[in-house]
């Protein structure tokens, strides 16, 4: 006999609550390909900021995801005054 938490009232509620919260959500996760690409770096060299824990990321099961603040927040981190440049001050 099937229990209370997979009833299919229950499962409806879930998937209901989950699709209302996931419209809300204003951004897209990003893959390995995609996020070295925002980078404009290799895949190896991601995953190796990642490794080194330099970049967040998001793991579902296997999958490794990441979010675009993620990568804003690692790209604010790295961002470096111009010395020496005319019109710099």
């Amino acid at each position: 006999m099937a229990t209370a938490l997979h009833s299919k009232p229950h499962r409806d509620a879930l998937t209901e609550t989950a699709t209302r919260h996931c419209s809300e959500v204003p951004f897209r996760l990003l893959d390995t390909n995609e996020a070295a690409a925002v980078l404009d770096i290799g895949r190896r060299t991601l995953q190796e900021r990642v490794e080194a824990k330099e970049i967040a990321c998001i793991k579902i099961g296997k999958c490794v995801r990441f979010h675009p603040d993620d990568l804003a927040d690692f790209i604010n981190r790295n961002r470096q005054k111009a010395v020496g440049w005319k019109g710099s001050k």
